[in-house]
């Protein structure tokens, strides 16, 4: 159990320091969901860093995808990054563009 602590408290120190290097808001309290991630076998820090990643994505904009995108990913995570990021704003642009016109199949004569 003290490894597993000495562990959680690693990971909440890296990824605070992280977030207060980027310049994201929340940091107290996303170490803190860090910390008591790691505690959760297998999928705890992943979960945590991906919500931290997450909250720095949000409130950074796309610059940070590549960085998001390791965290929750690896290396492959950060290749796929950049296109996946690419392929959802093209998909909240045409849906923020509203309501198209049908089009008609009328002839021009």
């Amino acid at each position: 159990m003290r490894g597993l602590g000495i562990v959680a408290s690693f990971d909440a120190l890296l990824i605070g320091l992280a977030l207060v290097l980027i310049g994201v808001p929340l940091v107290v309290p996303l170490m803190v969901l860090t910390f008591f991630g790691a505690f959760i076998p297998l999928v705890g820090a992943v979960v945590a860093g991906s919500v931290a990643a997450l909250v720095a994505l949000v409130t950074e904009g796309p610059v940070l995808t590549v960085t998001a995108g390791a965290v929750l990913a690896g290396v492959v995570g950060a290749l796929l990054a950049v296109p996946a990021a690419a392929v959802a704003w093209t998909v909240i642009r045409y849906l923020r563009s509203g309501p198209r016109a049908e089009p008609t199949l009328e002839r021009v004569h």
